[in-house]
This record gives structure tokens, C-alpha cells and sequence, in this order.
């Protein structure tokens, strides 16, 4: 009901938290709640990038979709998915999304709005970070050379084994299923071009012998790559 009985529509209005002073509340318990409160719309930083007309009570509208239900906001939701336009994420995707943010930037500012600081990088981090990558690429190579060579002429007895004992050529290619010739230079002829020795052997693909040339660890043998939960191989 209007102000003079007559009926009329109701509307809401979200404010966001950080656009208001906590003088605009009169009531004293009113103006505590604001100060303690965290709201939703204020919290996840949603952008309304269009309103339409409808029936549902805090229904949330895909700007792509006009005429479809996308997904409803909930309390305490820090990820969103829109069944109209398919967009979905967390609310860092959103910031570097909307915002045009690089993802740490992203992780400052929503440290900052917690009271948190985030941590300085650790030089010594990085570059153990980038020794991994570099170990991650020799094993890849590693992989694809030992695959190449069971498809290859060196490999036909290891292939004919493998038929004796049922595997199939789908169970080959699904495991990852390799062979190492029996030359003992034969990983570093085809990998030493790309990675250098020392790399090889932190790798433990060539051993190092002292007074003496490295030699390849795996020869004459079937190889199978172990992996990761990222699916990288890692011996």
C-alpha cells in the first residue's frame, strides 16, 4: 500500500556498503548493523548491466540473455554460473574479466578489502618455480621421444611384445606407452640439441658417472610416464 492506502508497486534498492555513510541511518541499531555487516552486493562487487520487469523476488538477470532466468545471488557464494551466457568463475575471474585486472592486482585489492596484506615474492620461490618448468619441459620431450621410438623400426620388438601379451594399439596410445633404445647416447644425441646435460640428469634421464661421460638411465626397455594431477609428466 501507497502512503495514502492506495496500491502500488514495491520496488528494492541494493546500495552498495562502500557508497554509504553511516550517518545516513537514524536508528542507532540500524547504523551498528551497517558498520558490522559485510552485504552480498557489496562483498562479490556484481555489476548490474541491465533491469527488466518480473515476478521473481531477487531474481538476477543475464544482461546476454533478456528473456531467460541466468542464475540467483546468494549469501556467502563466492563463485557464479550463468546458465544463459555459459560465463562462470570466481570472483577474482570477475575482477580480471569486468575490471580489465591482472590476476595478482586482483588478489591485492581483494586482500586489502579483508585486512590482509599479501606476501612479497620470495626470489628463491620463483626461480625453484621456473627450475620445475624447465624439469616439467625435459620430461615432455623425454615422452614424446620414447613414444616416437616404439612407433618407429627400433621399436618393432617392443610392439610385437606388447601384441603377445593383448594390449591393443588404443591401450598403447592411452597409457603412454614408450621404448629406450639400447644406445647409451642415444637420449642425449636427440634431446642435447634442446636441454642442456646438467638438466638431463637433475631429470634423472642420464646418469653421471665421475671421470666418465653421463650415459642414458633407460635403455633397451618399455617406458611408461608417470603423471601428475595436472597430467604433466614427472618420471
Amino acid at each position: 500500500m501507497g502512503i495514502d492506502g492506495r496500491a502500488s508497486e514495491l520496488f528494492r534498492i541494493h546500495f552498495a556498503r562502500s557508497t554509504l555513510d553511516p550517518d545516513l541511518f537514524l536508528l542507532a541499531d540500524a547504523r551498528a548493523r551497517f558498520e558490522q555487516a559485510q552485504p552480498k552486493h557489496d562483498r562479490l562487487r556484481w555489476t548490474v548491466q541491465k533491469v527488466q520487469p518480473t515476478n521473481c523476488v531477487e531474481e538476477v538477470f543475464c544482461a546476454e540473455v533478456p528473456h531467460t532466468h541466468s542464475f540467483a545471488l546468494d549469501d556467502n557464494i563466492l563463485t557464479g554460473n550463468c546458465f544463459g551466457c555459459g560465463a562462470h568463475g570466481d570472483v577474482i575471474r570477475w575482477m580480471t574479466d569486468q575490471r580489465g585486472m591482472q590476476f595478482m592486482d586482483a588478489v591485492k585489492e581483494l586482500a586489502a578489502q579483508a585486512g590482509m596484506e599479501v606476501p612479497a615474492a620470495d626470489p628463491r620461490a620463483a626461480q625453484r618455480a621456473e627450475e620445475r618448468a624447465g624439469l616439467h619441459d625435459v620430461m615432455a620431450a623425454a615422452q614424446d621421444w620414447f613414444v616416437h621410438n616404439l612407433a618407429g623400426e627400433q621399436g618393432m620388438q617392443a610392439r610385437a611384445y606388447l601384441a603377445s601379451r593383448g594390449f591393443s594399439q588404443r591401450t598403447i596410445e592411452r597409457f603412454g606407452f614408450g621404448f629406450a633404445p639400447t644406445d647409451r647416447q642415444a637420449m642425449k644425441a636427440a634431446l642435447g640439441s634442446r636441454f642442456e646435460e646438467p638438466m638431463l640428469i637433475e631429470g634423472g634421464l642420464r646418469i653421471a658417472v665421475d671421470d666418465k661421460e653421463p650415459y642414458d638411465r633407460f635403455r633397451a626397455r618399455l617406458m611408461l610416464p608417470i603423471e601428475d594431477a595436472r597430467g604433466r609428466v614427472i618420471a
